[in-house]
């Protein structure tokens, strides 16, 4: 999608860009709102779907295959990127693009394997998850003890990339 103006935001929603003024206090009072409106519905959305099913793997696959489908069709996930501004976004790209392959470089992982990237994602995203977590409930969350489970969660999948690379140069 390309960049998104409140303007067109407006234009889409069939409303004045002032109204969006006036009930959000403009982009980032309607950013929030959208992550906010995110936040609150979507957990739901997620235990309805996923909570009657018995079998644990089917349970987990259709979680997976619900974020896969809000990823690409939803349009809040969609306008709260595109109302983001661009340069902040390039930037902030850039800057973790360039600290991802350092850090794959650092766990000698090869830079363009796909699991790989799957990889890092997901271990970033546990980091990045457990920090905010923990700046908001630090009384009550054991920090340690968490990336001690991330690490036994994550070593096994690791060490597979780690094996899975050497055997392609072998």
């Amino acid at each position: 999608m390309t960049a998104l103006s409140v303007q067109r935001v407006a234009t889409e929603a069939n409303v004045t860009k002032s109204a969006i003024s006036y009930h959000f206090g403009g982009k980032d009072g309607l950013i929030r709102a959208i992550i906010e409106s995110m936040a609150v519905k979507e957990p739901d959305e997620a235990r309805m779907a996923v909570g009657r099913i018995e079998d644990p793997a089917e349970r987990f696959h259709a979680f997976i295959s619900l974020y896969l489908d809000r990823v690409r069709t939803n349009v809040n996930f969609r306008i709260a990127f595109a109302l983001g501004p661009t340069e902040f976004n390039d930037e902030k790209i850039r800057v973790s693009a360039r600290t991802a392959m350092l850090d794959m470089e650092a766990l000698h992982l090869p830079l363009g394997d796909p699991s790989v990237g799957v990889l890092m994602a997901v271990l970033m995203s546990a980091i990045t998850g457990l920090a905010f977590n923990y700046r908001s409930r630090s009384a009550v969350m054991d920090l340690d003890a968490c990336f001690a489970q991330l690490e036994r969660a994550m070593a096994p999948v690791y060490l597979e990339a780690i094996a899975a690379a050497g055997r392609s140069r072998g």
